[in-house]
């Protein structure tokens, strides 16, 4: 065991001595005894492979010779696949103090994952380890690399029940700034993408129609509608996306409790029972405009009906909803949807007539009436009827409670069990065989079912987002986020400092860029900085530096910002720096 004299590389050669002479072994082994540790000196950005780099030091007084650190490398990131794979050890040459480890990312196809760590940790060696012994390098996601990017907020929800997974109808054309549809790689739309609000997590959605010359209709799954600020992201032009995905075919925008949900009206189901109607002979689905999209008319006749059977849908439901949008002829009567057994009294009827509404449950004769016109002749209306059982039933028009009837002998199922029903007619079983009655003349869209009694909030967002949609959601103009990353400082004295930044992208819209800093970190919250430098929009990318007056002895923080009509983006990391004088002299 020795003591050596001072942190540096020290050498030792072991020999042996006999009659003959002396042996060396060869060759020399060598150690440092000078503390080695690790720093993240800057972050990696995917946009435009910006690298990152690890600092490996060593004492200043501990350089007489090369020095071989090993390490090994863990995080979130992937090597090969989000960054180039490091070799695993690294030489700090004779005269240097320190050597850097440059982590390359790769721009990983587009799908949103989030930024991702590598965290570099020194291994033991012929050295001694000092503190930290590791540090981690952040590579930003590149979310939004060439593609346009738009925000959805829901403006027009500011109801105090929280609404969770709503399928909302977001509707694109056009009329949206900056919106054209030949940025789509798919003629289909099959390149769409949308993500939650913190820009990670995707999002289900459905297609309802898609018309490169017009207006497109999508239902998107929502995580969670609460308050008027609430929004989603969308986002486009993305070859390796080009591929339809499952959830525009799985019905999982639509949640389990649907069993029922027909965008044209009454015939193809979109929810994830994935059932289809047997029209009459005279029945076409799409064949008129709705309230949206297209929509299914009904003429009266005998022939006009859509029939499902071997369809479990809300008839053994203790609570349902059933809701369409309705646009009845004048004069129209007949049943919008049900079944009725031989008795006259088991099976359920949702019937239309002189402008009235009528939902009659299992085992009674009558039922539950509107109390006002609630689908006026040749105009759209929604019409919305919530089972409760025993507790209430309730009917709604265009999202307001029309009426509602309490019977505490209503017990048990909406239905029979039966699972046959029709929309357009009711399925008579009074005769043999088996035939229909009561046919309903004027159109039917968007008509669902489900197992789930909705409250008045979900009835009334459900109204709105489709018969308002401007109001219920905001469309932002279609651009990208701003991206920067910070630059070291320079000119630093006790009485002024330039900080400096780079603007990377723009996002394709006009940017405006701020530094950000002062005597304590304010986060991503611009308001929370003591101070803000400002360039007003419009900014080109490039280089942006700021001169800064500073006080003596204190520490100071930076960070770069921007922003534009799609949000704000912030530099990945934060740059601090000291104003007291460093000074030397021999002792």
């Amino acid at each position: 065991n020795v003591t050596p004299m001072s942190p540096n590389v020290h050498f030792y050669r072991f020999c042996a001595v006999n009659g003959s002479g002396a042996a060396w072994a060869n060759p020399p082994a060598g150690f440092s005894t000078g503390a080695v540790t690790v720093d993240a000196v800057t972050n990696a950005q995917e946009r435009n492979a910006i690298p990152g780099f690890f600092r490996i030091s060593r004492p200043p007084a501990a350089t007489n010779q090369d020095l071989t650190v090993s390490y090994s490398v863990s995080g979130t990131a992937t090597p090969g696949l989000d960054y180039a794979a490091l070799g695993g050890t690294v030489t700090i040459p004779a005269g240097a103090s320190n050597v850097t480890i440059t982590v390359t990312p790769i721009d990983d196809a587009y799908t949103p994952e989030g930024d991702e760590s590598v965290i570099l940790t020194l291994n033991s060696g012929l050295y001694t380890l000092g503190s930290p012994s590791n540090a981690t390098v952040t590579i930003g996601d590149n979310l939004f690399p060439t593609r346009p990017v738009m925000k959805v907020t829901f403006a027009g929800y500011s109801r105090s029940e929280p609404l969770t997974n709503f399928p909302a109808l977001v509707v694109l054309g056009t009329n949206i700034t900056g919106f054209t549809y030949s940025q789509f790689y798919s003629t289909n739309g099959w390149d769409l993408r949308f993500t939650d609000s913190s820009l990670t997590n995707l999002l289900n959605y459905d297609i309802e129609q898609w018309d490169p010359a017009g207006t497109s209709y999508v239902w998107v799954q929502v995580p969670r509608l609460a308050a008027s600020s609430d929004h989603i992201w969308a986002y486009w032009s993305n070859p390796a996306d080009a591929v339809q995905p499952a959830c525009t075919t799985n019905g999982s925008v639509w949640n389990s409790r649907y069993r029922l949900v027909a965008h044209d009206g009454g015939r193809y189901d979109s929810s994830r029972t994935f059932a289809t109607a047997t029209p009459g002979s005279g029945m076409v689905a799409n064949n008129t405009n709705g309230a949206i999209g297209r929509a299914s008319y009904f003429n009266g006749a005998m022939t006009n009906v859509f029939d499902w059977t071997a369809l479990t849908t809300i008839e053994t439901a203790t609570r349902a909803s059933i809701s369409m949008w309705l646009r009845p002829d004048a004069g129209a009567s007949g049943t919008l949807c049900g079944r009725q057994r031989p008795n006259g009294t088991l099976g359920w009827l949702f019937n239309f007539s002189g402008n009235q509404a009528q939902f009659i449950p299992n085992g009674y004769s009558a039922g539950l009436n509107s109390t006002t016109g609630i689908a006026p002749a040749g105009q759209l209306s929604m019409v919305t009827l919530v089972y409760k059982g025993a507790e209430s039933i309730e009917l709604y028009r265009n999202g307001v409670l029309d009426n509602s009837w309490y019977n505490s002998g209503i017990v048990g199922s909406i239905g029979s069990g039966d699972t046959t029903f029709c929309v357009g007619a009711k399925n008579n079983y009074y005769s043999t065989p088996a035939q229909y009655d009561s046919f309903y003349e004027g159109t039917i869209d968007e008509f669902r079912m489900s197992r789930e009694a909705f409250s008045s909030n979900w009835v009334w967002a459900t109204w709105f987002n489709v018969a308002s949609n401007s109001a219920f959601c905001t469309y932002s103009a279609t651009a990208g986020l701003p991206m920067l990353t910070n630059s070291p400082p320079s000119n630093i004295t006790a009485a002024s400092a330039t900080l400096n930044g780079y603007l990377v992208v723009t996002g394709q819209a006009p940017a405006t860029v701020f530094a950000c800093w002062g005597e304590t970190d304010g986060g991503t919250n611009r308001g929370a900085w003591d101070h803000a430098e400002v360039w007003p929009a419009p900014q080109l990318p490039g280089v942006f530096s700021t001169n800064v007056t500073v006080v003596p002895d204190k520490i100071y923080y930076y960070r770069f910002n921007a922003t534009n009509m799609a949000g704000e983006g912030w530099a990945d990391s934060l740059v601090r720096f000291v104003t007291t004088a460093i000074t030397v002299d021999t002792v």
